[in-house]
Parts: structure tokens; C-alpha cells; sequence
């Protein structure tokens, strides 16, 4: 069997269009952009299937450490330079410290796992936030009465309904 796929600039043209959709879905322009990601792992795939078929049909074997180390040569002085712009422009525009612990997370390509396993995050969207919007919505034990609750967790008077708002009968 003899399968050989050229530079398709079509497919790059395809990623890149993708690429341009998850960055307008995550400014807001484009409600559906984040089917981009999906879009680019396909492709992504493909074209690495066929990068790994063309090398074995070329020499008999694949060898994934030369295959990964190819990969490597070209991805990362890319995110390098992307990183020591991120370090650089803080200073160069007198801004805040650089974002060392970001950069290195980034550098080890660790974002995703860092994100996931975020404990304080990962509190916040389980166990605080549905505690304080079922607090705001019934009031809780001392919401109304205390002063010095935040607004966020003050009952509105208009959203509770007039039969069971306090002091109206």
C-alpha cells in the first residue's frame, strides 16, 4: 500500500480558520468559535497519522522518540519566544512583577493540569458558589439581619415574593 500526502495548504488554511474562531469565541464575536478546537485536534490528528504512515512505508519502523523530538524542534522556539515576551513586556512597559510561576507552568506545558486540579477553583465552583446563590436566593440565617454582608449575599427584597417577605402579612 502507498499512501503519500503532500504540503496541503488547504489544511493548514482549514487550522488556521480554526485557530481564528476559538480566539473570536473567547473575545465574545463568535458564540460557536470554541468548535474550532475540534476542528484543529481532527485535522491535527490527521496530519500526524499520516506523518507517522509515510514513515513507516519509508523505512519499515515508526520511532516515536525521533518523530517527538521533530515535533519538539519545531514547537518549542515558538512558545521560548512567546515566553520571553511574556517576561520582557511587564518591564519594558512598567507593568506588574512578570508572571514567573505562569511562564513556567506554560514552559512544561502544564496549563490544562494546573487548571484541572486547581483546589481553591475547584471549591469555588462546587461548594461556595452554589452555597451563596441558594443563601441569596432563601436569605439564610443572618443575611438580612447583618450589616456587614457583602451584596452578594443580601436577599433581594423585590425577588422574594410578598407572602413570605418578612413583616408583610
Amino acid at each position: 500500500m502507498s499512501f503519500r500526502l503532500t504540503q496541503l495548504a488547504s489544511l493548514d488554511g482549514l487550522r488556521g480558520i480554526a485557530i481564528l474562531a476559538v480566539m473570536l469565541h473567547n473575545a465574545r464575536y463568535l458564540p460557536g468559535g470554541f468548535l474550532g478546537v475540534d476542528i484543529f485536534f481532527v485535522l491535527s490528528g490527521f496530519l500526524i497519522s499520516v506523518l507517522l504512515l509515510q514513515e513507516r512505508q519509508r523505512t519499515g519502523t515508526i520511532r516515536l522518540g525521533a518523530f517527538c523530538a521533530r515535533r519538539a524542534l519545531r514547537l518549542l522556539p515558538a512558545l521560548f519566544a512567546l515566553l520571553a515576551v511574556v517576561l520582557l513586556a511587564p518591564g519594558l512597559f512598567y507593568l506588574a512583577a512578570p508572571p514567573w510561576k505562569d511562564v513556567a507552568i506554560a514552559a512544561l506545558y502544564a496549563t490544562n493540569w494546573v487548571n484541572a486540579f486547581a483546589v481553591a477553583s475547584l471549591c469555588f465552583y462546587l461548594i461556595e458558589r452554589p452555597f451563596l446563590r441558594i443563601k441569596r436566593r432563601f436569605g439564610g440565617v443572618g443575611a438580612a439581619a447583618s450589616p456587614s454582608a457583602p451584596e452578594a449575599v443580601r436577599p433581594d427584597p423585590v425577588s422574594i415574593p410578598e407572602r413570605i417577605r418578612p413583616g408583610v402579612s
